[in-house]
C-alpha cells in the first residue's frame, strides 16, 4: 500500500507534518530521501524507482528495515522566497514508474500543500498575535489599575493640597484631605459645590478674577506666599493664612478651558517666622553684616589668642632660661667667684619677673571668671603715686628717662583698694618708661576736684597708632606681635588696669597724636565714700568677719624690711608641705636662724606632731593631696588650748586670690603668705607672730591664745 507524507526537513531531522500509511513521526536527516530531494539543483520531482538497486539508498536503514522503502517520488515544497522546506512524497514497498499525469498531479499537490502550510502558518501567527494582544491588554489593564491606585493614593496622601475645579461656576470636583483641612471643611461639605458657595469668604479676595483670567488666557498662575483669609478657626472665625499656589488650566479637546487644577502648600508658619526674624530686607542685610562682623571679630580673637599664647610661652621661658642656665652653672661650680653674686642676682630677678607674669595671668583669669574683687578704704592717691614712682625709678634711671610729678592743690583722698590702685599706677608708669626711648621724659600730674581725682601720665615715647588706639585696653592685644617686637610683655597689663579702674567706679582713657608723638593715660577715680571713711563702694566686695588682706600685707611689708630673727632661736617650729623641695627650703630658712624644725608631709603627721612636740608655731601649705590645710587647721583648732589648739598657724600657698586669703583667715589661720615666698617676708611674719600677743595683733589672731 503506498504511503503519502508531507516531510519537513531541518538541520538534523525530517519530521512529518502530515502522514498516511506510516506510524513514524520523524527520522534522522541523514536517512531521509527528502533531504536529497530538496538539495537537488532544480525544483523538479525527485524519483527513485527501486531503491534496492540505487547505490545511494541500497544501504539506507529505511530501505533495509522498516518501512522497507523501494519506491520514492518527492515534489519539493518551495515557498515564495524560493526556499525548500521539505517535500510532498509518495513511497511504496514495491517498484513503480510514474507517468506524466502522475508527475504533474504530484507537483500540483505540492503547491497546494505549500499554500496550506502558509495559511496554517498565518493562522498560527494570527492566533499568537491575538494571544499577545489579549495578554498585553490584560497587562495594560493591570498597569492602568495599578497607576490609578497609585494616583489615588498619591492624591489622598500628597504632601500638598490638590483640588479640581470644573465648569463656569468652578465646581469642586475633587479635593484631597489636605486641601479640606486647609479649608477647615469636611470633604462632604465642599465636594460637588461651586467653590464660592462652599467657601464664600474667598469671593471678596480677588480669587474670582484670578480664576477668570486663567480660563480666559489658558495660562497657569503661580503665587508665592499669597495672603488669604479663611473661616477655619473656632466658631467660624476667619484666620490670616499664606499659600504657595499654582492654578493650572486643563483645556478640553477644542482648547476650551473647562477645568482648573489647583495645587497649594500652606506656608503660614514660614511667613510668620520670617516676619518675626526679619521684618524688612534691611533687617536681613543688617543681620548678615553683623554675622560677618562677628565672624571677623572671632577670627581676630582667635589670632589674638594664638599670638598671646605664643607670647606667654616666650615670656615665661625667657626668665626660666636664665634661671635654669645660671642654676646649672652654679651647681656644677662653673662660675668664677667674682661672678657668683651676679648669677644669684640674675636668678632672683628672673624668678621675680616670672612671678609677676604669673600674677598677671591670674588677674586675667579672675577678670574673665568674674571673681576679681577689691577691698576699699580711705586712701591718699599721692602716697600710691609716690610709691609707684619709686618702684619704676630704677628702670627709668637706667634708660636716662626723666620722671616728673606734680600734685595740684586739693584733697586727694578716695575710697579704693590700695594694692589694686598701686597696681594700676605701676602698670601705666611701667609702660610709659618701657615705651619711652633713652633720654625721654615721663610726667605725672594728680589733679583733685570736688567729685574725683585725676591721675594723668604723659610720656614722650613712640606713641600709639590711631588704628590700634580703640583696642589699647583689649585683652591679649599688642600693637606689636611676633618674634620681631621690640618690647616684651604679655599685653594684658592695660586690660587689667581698665578692669580694676572700672571696679572702683572710675574710668581710664588713652590718648595719642600718633606714632612718634608720645601717649597720655588718664585715670579718673571717684571720691565717693572717701570723706567719711566708708569701707566699700558700689561694685566692690569687702568680706565681713575677716581681717582685710591689705592689713596682713601692710604688716608683712613693714616687718619684711627689718625682721628680728632672735625670736626663732631655740623655738620649735613645725613645717607641713607635701612638696619636698618647698618643705626643705622652709626648714633651711628657719634652721639657719636657730629654730628647731620638725617637718610633716600629711595632715595626720602634722596633728600628731602638734600633740607630741607642742611647736611654738606651724607653717602649713594649703593644697595637699587627700586632706588639705583647711582640714589641718580645723583639727588643730579643735584641740584644747593646752594641747596645742591655740598654736599660731601660718598658711603658705600658691593660691593667691583675695578670696583664698579671706577663706584661710576665716578658717583660723593666723596669717597668710603666697608663693613664691621671700625668705625675708616669711621670717618677718613668723617672728612677728612669735613675739606679739593677741592684744597687739587681734585681727590676725581670731582664736584664743595660751
Amino acid at each position: 500500500t503506498p504511503i503519502a507524507l508531507v516531510s519537513i526537513v531541518d538541520a538534523h531531522r525530517q519530521w512529518f507534518a502530515a502522514r498516511v500509511g506510516l506510524d513514524a513521526h520523524e527520522t534522522p536527516r541523514d536517512q531521509a530521501f527528502c533531504a536529497h530531494a530538496i538539495l537537488a539543483p532544480t525544483a523538479d520531482l525527485f524519483v527513485v524507482d527501486d531503491a534496492r538497486r540505487d547505490a545511494r539508498f541500497s544501504g539506507n536503514p529505511l530501505v533495509t528495515g522498516d518501512p522497507r522503502i523501494v519506491f520514492y517520488a518527492g515534489a519539493p515544497l518551495v515557498v515564495e522566497t524560493g526556499e525548500k522546506l521539505g517535500t510532498l512524497c509518495v513511497i511504496d514497498r514495491t517498484p513503480r514508474k510514474l507517468d506524466d499525469a502522475q508527475r504533474v498531479a504530484l507537483g500540483t499537490l505540492s503547491k497546494v500543500v505549500v499554500q496550506h502550510l502558509a495559511l496554517r502558518r498565518m493562522r498560527r501567527i494570527a492566533e499568537m498575535e491575538r494571544a499577545r494582544a489579549v495578554a498585553a491588554a490584560g497587562a495594560l489593564h493591570i498597569e492602568s489599575e495599578r497607576q490609578r491606585e497609585e494616583l489615588a493614593a498619591l492624591f489622598e496622601h500628597a504632601p500638598v493640597a490638590i483640588c479640581l475645579l470644573e465648569g463656569a461656576s468652578h465646581i469642586i470636583a475633587l479635593a484631597n484631605p489636605l486641601m479640606c483641612r486647609m479649608w477647615g471643611r469636611r470633604e462632604g461639605v465642599v465636594l460637588h459645590r461651586p467653590i464660592f458657595d462652599a467657601l464664600p469668604e474667598l469671593a471678596g479676595q480677588g480669587l474670582p478674577e484670578l480664576l477668570a483670567g486663567v480660563v480666559r488666557t489658558a495660562s497657569a498662575v503661580v503665587g508665592r506666599a499669597l495672603p488669604v483669609r479663611i473661616a477655619r478657626g473656632k466658631d467660624g472665625l476667619e484666620e490670616d493664612v499664606y499659600f504657595d499656589v499654582v492654578y493650572h488650566p486643563m483645556p478640553d479637546a477644542n482648547g476650551v478651558v473647562d477645568r482648573i487644577l489647583v495645587v497649594a502648600h500652606e506656608v503660614t508658619d514660614s511667613v510668620l517666622a520670617n516676619a518675626q526674624v526679619a521684618k524688612t530686607s534691611a533687617d536681613r542685610a543688617r543681620l548678615l553684616d553683623e554675622a560677618r562682623a562677628s565672624q571677623a571679630i572671632a577670627e581676630v580673637a582667635t589670632r589674638t589668642m594664638d599670638d598671646f599664647l605664643a607670647t606667654v610661652s616666650h615670656e615665661l621661658r625667657t626668665p626660666l632660661n636664665a634661671i635654669l642656665g645660671w642654676a646649672r652653672l652654679l651647681k656644677n661650680n662653673q662660675v668664677p667667684e667674682n661672678k657668683r653674686e651676679k648669677g644669684l642676682e640674675t636668678i632672683e630677678r628672673n624668678a621675680v619677673a616670672q612671678a609677676e607674669l604669673i600674677e598677671d595671668l591670674l588677674d586675667v583669669s579672675r577678670i574673665v571668671s568674674g571673681k576679681m574683687s577689691i577691698e576699699t578704704a580711705p586712701l591718699d592717691v599721692s602716697t600710691v603715686v609716690d610709691a609707684a614712682l619709686d618702684s619704676v625709678r630704677l628702670a627709668a634711671t637706667a634708660k636716662r628717662v626723666a620722671l616728673a610729678v606734680r600734685f595740684e592743690p586739693g584733697v586727694t583722698v578716695i575710697a579704693a583698694d590700695e594694692t589694686r590702685l598701686r597696681q594700676v599706677v605701676w602698670n601705666i608708669l611701667t609702660n610709659a618708661v618701657k615705651f619711652t626711648p633713652t633720654g625721654g621724659r615721663v610726667d605725672v600730674v594728680v589733679t583733685p576736684s570736688d567729685d574725683d581725682v585725676e591721675i594723668c601720665v604723659t610720656d614722650s615715647g613712640r606713641g600709639i597708632d590711631a588704628a590700634f588706639l580703640p583696642h589699647i585696653f583689649d585683652r591679649f592685644r599688642q600693637a606689636e606681635a611676633g618674634s620681631t617686637r621690640a618690647v616684651g610683655g604679655l599685653g594684658i597689663g592695660l586690660a587689667i588696669v581698665k578692669n580694676l579702674v572700672d571696679m572702683h567706679g572710675g574710668s581710664v582713657r588713652a590718648e595719642s597724636d600718633g606714632l612718634g608723638l608720645g601717649a597720655r593715660f588718664v585715670v579718673t577715680m571717684p571720691r565717693v565714700g572717701a570723706a567719711d571713711g566708708e569701707g566699700a563702694i558700689a561694685g566692690t566686695k569687702t568680706p565681713s568677719g575677716a581681717p582685710p588682706a591689705s592689713e596682713v600685707e601692710e604688716h608683712g611689708a613693714r616687718l619684711a624690711a627689718t625682721p628680728d630673727t632672735r625670736a626663732l632661736e631655740g623655738r620649735r617650729l613645725l613645717v607641713v608641705d607635701d612638696d619636698a623641695d618647698a618643705r626643705d627650703l622652709l626648714v633651711a630658712i628657719f634652721e639657719e636662724h636657730g629654730a628647731l624644725v620638725t617637718s610633716a608631709t600629711t595632715v595626720a603627721e602634722a596633728v600628731d606632731a602638734v600633740a607630741r612636740h607642742r611647736p611654738a608655731l606651724v607653717v602649713s601649705d594649703i593644697a595637699m593631696p587627700g586632706e588639705d590645710g583647711f582640714v589641718l587647721i580645723g583639727r588643730v583648732r579643735a584641740l584644747a588650748a593646752e594641747a596645742g589648739g591655740a598654736t599660731p598657724v601660718v598658711a603658705l600657698t600658691a593660691y593667691a586670690r583675695s578670696e583664698d586669703r579671706t577663706r584661710a583667715l576665716r578658717a583660723g589661720f593666723s596669717a597668710y603668705a603666697s608663693k613664691p615666698i621671700s625668705p625675708t617676708e616669711v621670717l618677718a611674719v613668723v617672728t612677728y607672730l612669735l613675739r606679739e600677743t593677741a592684744a597687739v595683733l587681734p585681727a590676725l589672731l581670731p582664736f584664743p591664745t595660751a
